[in-house]
Protein backbone atom coordinates (compact mmCIF):
# COMPACT_ATOMS: atom_id res chain seq x y z
CA UNK A 1 0.00 0.00 0.00
CA UNK A 2 2.89 2.34 0.77
CA UNK A 3 4.29 1.77 -2.70
CA UNK A 4 0.92 2.64 -4.24
CA UNK A 5 0.76 5.85 -2.21
CA UNK A 6 4.26 6.77 -3.32
CA UNK A 7 3.28 6.14 -6.93
CA UNK A 8 0.15 8.24 -6.48
CA UNK A 9 2.43 11.09 -5.41
CA UNK A 10 3.71 11.20 -9.00
CA UNK A 11 0.32 12.10 -10.42
CA UNK A 12 0.34 13.86 -13.80
CA UNK A 13 1.24 17.55 -14.09
CA UNK A 14 1.67 19.85 -17.09
CA UNK A 15 3.93 21.40 -19.69
CA UNK A 16 6.11 24.28 -18.58
CA UNK A 17 6.44 27.54 -20.41
CA UNK A 18 9.65 26.21 -21.95
CA UNK A 19 7.85 23.42 -23.85
CA UNK A 20 9.36 20.46 -22.03
CA UNK A 21 8.47 17.08 -23.44
CA UNK A 22 6.30 14.88 -21.27
CA UNK A 23 5.10 11.28 -21.49
CA UNK A 24 1.95 10.63 -23.49
CA UNK A 25 -1.21 9.49 -21.75
CA UNK A 26 -1.94 5.87 -22.65
CA UNK A 27 -4.64 5.62 -20.01
CA UNK A 28 -6.67 7.97 -17.87
CA UNK A 29 -5.92 5.84 -14.80
CA UNK A 30 -2.47 4.17 -14.85
CA UNK A 31 0.59 4.86 -17.00
CA UNK A 32 3.29 2.55 -15.65
CA UNK A 33 6.27 3.48 -17.84
CA UNK A 34 8.75 2.28 -15.18
CA UNK A 35 7.02 -1.12 -15.15
CA UNK A 36 6.76 -1.14 -11.36
CA UNK A 37 3.33 -2.77 -11.27
CA UNK A 38 2.56 -6.33 -12.23
CA UNK A 39 -0.72 -6.88 -14.09
CA UNK A 40 -2.67 -7.77 -10.94
CA UNK A 41 -1.41 -4.72 -9.04
CA UNK A 42 -2.16 -2.42 -11.96
CA UNK A 43 -5.68 -3.85 -12.22
CA UNK A 44 -6.23 -3.17 -8.50
CA UNK A 45 -5.03 0.42 -8.83
CA UNK A 46 -7.24 0.95 -11.90
CA UNK A 47 -10.24 -0.44 -9.99
CA UNK A 48 -9.51 1.86 -7.03
CA UNK A 49 -9.18 4.91 -9.27
CA UNK A 50 -12.38 4.08 -11.15
CA UNK A 51 -14.21 3.64 -7.83
CA UNK A 52 -12.82 6.97 -6.61
CA UNK A 53 -14.15 8.69 -9.73
CA UNK A 54 -17.54 6.97 -9.49
CA UNK A 55 -17.97 7.64 -5.75
CA UNK A 56 -16.59 11.17 -5.52
CA UNK A 57 -16.17 12.55 -9.03
CA UNK A 58 -12.44 12.91 -8.38
CA UNK A 59 -10.28 11.87 -11.32
CA UNK A 60 -6.74 10.70 -10.62
CA UNK A 61 -4.01 9.34 -12.87
CA UNK A 62 -0.96 7.38 -11.73
CA UNK A 63 2.31 7.80 -13.61
CA UNK A 64 5.52 5.90 -12.96
CA UNK A 65 8.79 6.82 -14.65
CA UNK A 66 12.20 5.25 -14.28
CA UNK A 67 13.77 8.70 -14.60
CA UNK A 68 12.28 12.19 -14.71
CA UNK A 69 15.33 13.66 -16.44
CA UNK A 70 14.43 11.87 -19.68
CA UNK A 71 11.59 14.38 -20.05
CA UNK A 72 12.58 17.46 -18.06
CA UNK A 73 16.20 17.33 -16.87
CA UNK A 74 16.48 20.91 -15.66
CA UNK A 75 13.51 21.23 -13.31
CA UNK A 76 12.61 19.88 -9.88
CA UNK A 77 10.33 16.90 -9.42
CA UNK A 78 7.70 19.21 -7.92
CA UNK A 79 7.81 21.53 -10.96
CA UNK A 80 7.73 18.53 -13.30
CA UNK A 81 4.63 17.14 -11.56
CA UNK A 82 2.87 20.51 -11.61
CA UNK A 83 3.67 21.13 -15.27
CA UNK A 84 2.60 17.63 -16.30
CA UNK A 85 -0.70 18.04 -14.42
CA UNK A 86 -1.41 21.35 -16.15
CA UNK A 87 -0.77 19.96 -19.64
Amino acid sequence: MTRILMILALVFSAVSAFAQSYPEYNSTTVNDYAELLDDASEARVVAQLEALKKDTGIEMTVLTLSRQDMFAPDITLEKFATDLFNE
